[in-house]
């Protein structure tokens, strides 16, 4: 890998890993305490907005912040 497409990847790979494990310690809470408060259908809501909200932060940081460098690098 060359240095300019490699910048920041250390960081990435650790948000992604943190924002997987706190997505995944939600869901395993959401089952063990709310599933049961709860129609399957509102339950199904939860589980897929909160998948969109993490793919969506990880999405984030890989796919904008290394647009957003190499615009930069582009610019200066």
């Amino acid at each position: 890998m060359s240095g300019e497409n490699s910048s920041g990847l250390k960081w990435r790979i650790a948000f992604s890993i943190i924002t997987s494990m706190i997505w995944l310690i939600f869901i395993v809470a959401w089952i063990g305490f709310g599933w049961n408060d709860f129609e399957t259908s509102e339950n199904i809501a939860v589980l897929c907005i909160s998948s969109v909200v993490w793919m969506g932060s990880n999405s984030l940081v890989w796919v904008i912040w290394p647009n957003r460098a190499n615009s930069e690098g582009e610019a200066g």
